[in-house]
């Protein structure tokens, strides 16, 4: 489950433990009841008793390992086994809880953005909008209330957000709450998955964030993030369009540079070569392209090209190298690059020996 505030039953029990001192984790673990009146007419009513025990749900020992008594087994596999109870119960409570909701699949936008990630369970996941998250706790007296954007239970998603098209916010959100969803079947189902994330909570030191299951939830969406915002600059890129609208004559030389929206003419008038607002390098023949450096979309604008003092024809984005010719320290310097009559674009050095061609002649 995710935690920007985003959390998961172990953090009540950290709360608590720090709140309260000794208590019946039992008490907690056990819990799995929820209002009579919890009904699919009555919702409203859908609020946590305050928790009973449960006997011999889970045995003496791990209850004692985990209050503070004796361990006759190691104190993170007492959690673990706690946490099958736990999570278990935690399924059937929001479940309950949230009966009246529709369980939505994603949408077509949702998938496409997350299918490269996450293959087949994009069609199996089944997410309840605007749900009612297990935030509230009560043992007796003592009352926590743990705000939460989301939470997991295998395929089961609930997010407290409303439904938002398109919404990039969202996207990462579930991005995060499914790879628990991928953690639950590679670990064999809803038990093991409780097992695992208590056991880990505990060899974490009780530290949320660094239980090995939302460290791999949270680095993934930190990297989702990431290439999500890349390839929507690619594509904002792709469609960018500057005027061409520097006529450069037919060429230019040695430590000269291009900016986007510029070009070179050949001689007749019949062949340009445009330094392009989408990062790409084209050689038109009346406005018909006969060959490109294919790197629309790639880098940051704006772009520029440089015939550099080394021989190197290379298109820089803001951020860094797009394209280069890789012809640095061929022939010798000073360089020319031109657009000829006979659609070729050619580096040639101060012998007059071509260095680079884009191969295009004699249309």
């Amino acid at each position: 489950m995710n935690l920007h505030l985003k959390d998961r039953i172990s953090l009540v029990l950290l709360s608590l433990a720090s709140t309260v001192g000794i208590f019946s984790v039992t008490s907690v673990f056990n819990y799995q009841k929820v209002s009579a009146h919890c009904t699919g007419y009555h919702p409203h009513h859908c609020s946590i008793d305050d928790i009973k025990d449960l006997p011999n749900q889970i045995p003496s020992e791990i209850d004692n390992c985990i209050n503070g008594g004796g361990c006759s087994i190691p104190a993170d596999e007492a959690w673990g086994e706690a946490g099958r109870v736990a999570y278990t119960s935690g399924q059937q409570t929001i479940a309950a809880k949230n009966s009246r909701l529709p369980a939505k699949g994603l949408t077509s936008w949702q998938k496409d953005h997350l299918r490269p990630y996450f293959g087949s369970l994009v069609d199996r996941v089944r997410i309840k909008y605007g749900a009612t998250t297990l935030d509230n706790w009560r043992i007796g007296n003592w009352t926590i209330n743990v705000p939460s954007d989301g939470q997991a239970f295998c395929n089961d998603i609930y997010i407290t957000q409303r439904y938002r098209s398109n919404n990039r916010s969202l996207l990462g959100l579930i991005a995060h709450e499914m790879v628990h969803s991928q953690q639950c079947k590679r670990l064999g189902g809803a038990s093991n998955f409780g097992y695992k994330y208590f056991k880990e909570y505990k060899r974490a030191n009780q530290n949320y964030r660094n239980n090995q299951l939302e460290r791999e939830a949270y680095d993934f969406e930190a990297k989702f993030d990431r290439e999500y915002a890349s390839r929507e600059e690619r594509i904002r890129t792709a469609k960018r369009h500057v005027n061409w609208s520097t006529n450069l004559g037919d060429r230019i030389q040695s430590h000269r540079e291009m900016p986007e929206g510029s070009f070179l003419q050949s001689g007749d008038g019949r062949f340009k070569m445009v330094v392009q607002g989408d990062g790409n390098l084209v050689v038109y023949q009346n406005n018909r392209p006969i060959w490109a450096s294919n790197t629309s979309g790639k880098g940051s604008p704006s772009f520029k090209l440089a015939m550099q003092s080394d021989g190197n024809l290379v298109m820089y984005g803001r951020t860094g190298v797009v394209w280069a010719s890789n012809t640095d320290r061929k022939g010798v310097s000073p360089y020319n690059l031109v657009m000829q009559n006979d659609g070729n674009l050619v580096i040639y050095d101060r012998n007059g020996t071509p260095t680079w061609a884009t191969n295009t002649c004699c249309r």
